[in-house]
Order: structure tokens, then sequence, then C-alpha cells
């Protein structure tokens, strides 16, 4: 979602910007150094991320089935369309003719917003929701895409504005120009993401596991020690191996003599 909403805001500096120089293209912008620029605008995200780990683990402990209700499954169907939503909402607050108000309060809840809704449909794709879409996002071919997803999140905007500065002409804005832009950089971003995820990503997160492994193992246990046996008393076993006696089981019944 970062990425497309990156790829979004940049497109919209290419409409804006036309008649600009590219070198000039993010000078004097007040949207991007206010609204997208500064780390804690991707804080609603980086929470509500952590809500659904922690909502999935609780689920999962205690076998809770969202799928099965009623309710949940009507908000994860409904939670990409008001995503969408909140997003092309911006076409509208953030121009001039609204109110200030009114686009400085879109400016302050879209994010949160847009996070989330797009978390409940993470959520319900962890809980198996039934949805065509998350059918086909469990395409064994979009796996490794997956793997290369954090690696990309990082490489996208350097792609990106390496893409732009190379061209020493003023592009021509179209929606093909606008699809072409965001195929090039999205292949690009994931050939470079795969050596960065095999010689950086993955080897640093071996060598974590393998510190805290290693680490939570010599942590040692508290062990009980044996029963030392003394002078004249004998040593009894633990009590779940002390089988019960019961005296009626052993009386004989019918004609039997004491």
């Amino acid at each position: 979602m970062a990425y497309l909403t990156s790829e979004t805001i940049i497109l919209y500096f290419l409409t804006v910007n036309l008649y600009r120089s590219l070198r000039q293209l993010f000078a004097g912008s007040e949207v991007l150094r206010q609204l997208y620029l500064p780390s804690y605008m991707n804080g609603a995200g980086y929470v509500c991320g952590l809500a659904v780990a922690y909502l999935h683990y609780a689920n999962q402990q205690h076998g809770r089935k969202l799928n099965q209700k009623k309710w949940f499954s009507l908000a994860f169907h409904l939670s990409l369309l008001a995503g969408s939503a909140v997003v092309a909402a911006g076409s509208l607050f953030l121009h001039d003719h609204p109110p200030a108000h009114a686009a400085a309060l879109y400016a302050g809840l879209d994010r949160t917003l847009v996070a989330v809704c797009f978390n409940v449909f993470l959520l319900g794709c962890f809980s198996k929701c039934k949805s065509a879409l998350r059918s086909a996002l469990e395409w064994p071919a979009l796996h490794a895409l997956g793997r290369l997803s954090y690696c990309a999140f990082l490489l996208h905007f350097v792609v990106l504005r390496v893409l732009i500065g190379s061209n020493t002409q003023l592009p021509q804005v179209s929606v093909l120009a606008c699809v072409t832009l965001l195929i090039t950089c999205s292949v690009l971003t994931y050939l470079v993401s795969v050596p960065v995820c095999l010689l950086v990503e993955i080897p640093f997160v071996q060598l974590w596991k393998a510190l805290t492994d290693s680490s939570s193992s010599q942590v040692q246990r508290p062990q009980t020690r044996p029963a030392v046996p003394v002078l004249g008393h004998p040593v009894l076993p633990p009590h779940s191996l002390v089988k019960s006696f019961d005296l009626v089981a052993n009386v004989r019944h019918g004609g039997g003599t004491a």
C-alpha cells in the first residue's frame, strides 16, 4: 500500500509540475515536505499493523474464527472500497477551492483511515475470509514478490528518483505514460530487490535468529534437586507414580473366608 501511495504521489507531482524542470521537481513543495517526508505520518500504519498481528495471534490462541462472523466478513469486503474512496477523496480536498479546515481535517485523518481499512483487509486475509481477491493473492507465483516486499519498499523511491532524474526532457503526461512509469519502476525495483534480499536481508535475519536462539539457550532453567535418602526414611516415588490402593476392591465377595 505504501508503494502504491508513493507512486500516486509521484504521478501527482508529474502532472502538476508539467512545465518545470525535472531538477526542480520537488523544490518548494509543501505537500511533500509536510505530508510525505515526516516519518510520524506513517505511525498509524505501523500501529495498525502491530494491532493486526496481535489480534491474529490472540485469535489463533483462543480458537476464534473471524471468517465465521458475518459482521467481520462484511467489513472485510467493504474495507478495500472504503480505503480506495478515502484515497480518491484527496483529489477533492487537497485542491485550493475547499475550505482550509476541511483540507486540514482530511490531511490529518486520511492516512489513519486508509491504514485501518487496509489492515482490516489484511486481517480478513489472514483469517481466510472467502473472497475471490484473496484467492488471487494466494497465487504461488506471488509468493516470491511478497518475500521481496520489504526490500522493494526501501528501494522504490531511489529507483523512481533515478528514472525521473535520468530523463533530460520533459515527459508527455498521459495515462499511458503514467502506467508505463509505474510498470517500469515496479519491475526495476523488484529486480534490484533480489540481490539486496539475498545478500543483506536474509543473512541479517538468520544472524539475528542465531544470536537470539543462543542467548535463550544459555538461560538455565531451575532444576529440582533429587531426593536424598535419609537413614530410616525410605524415598517415596512421586505422587503421580503412586498407585492408589482400594481396600474395597480387594475384598472377596461371596463365600470367601477371611
